[in-house]
């Protein structure tokens, strides 16, 4: 059996710090990475949620049916959690807002042309 000496220890346990230390590191850069990465994509959904909205509106389509209840309609057709008039109401401020992070949101989703894709439905 090896016999240990008290300096073998020492370096055994700073050696067991580092390690414990680097994995402490690569868990909050990569946690803080990964919310990063979160927001941006979020910000960019809300951006992008906010433009359908209110091309759909610009476009006129259904407008008299829906009116003011647009958002309400909306969220009762989706039906997701989180999805709700209140946030489609956010995100249309958004967009109007800061149009200008329509560079950024195309080149991360297609947009559709609403034009086309109305044409394209009433060709069906």
């Amino acid at each position: 059996m090896k016999q240990i000496r008290k300096g073998e220890i020492v370096a055994d346990n700073m050696k067991f710090e580092l390690l414990a230390d680097c994995i402490k590191s690569i868990n909050v850069k990569a946690g803080n990475a990964a919310k990063s990465a979160v927001n941006q994509l979020m910000t960019l959904r809300n951006w992008a949620i906010g433009y359908y909205i209110v091309e759909y509106e610009q476009d006129g389509s259904d407008r008299a049916e829906y009116g003011a209840h647009l958002l309400k309609n909306l969220e009762e057709q989706i039906s997701e959690k989180g999805m709700n008039s209140t946030l489609f109401k956010l995100c249309r401020q958004f967009y109007l807002m800061y149009p200008q992070i329509g560079a950024t949101v195309s080149t991360k989703f297609e947009l559709p042309d609403f034009g086309k894709v109305r044409r394209c439905r009433t060709n069906m």
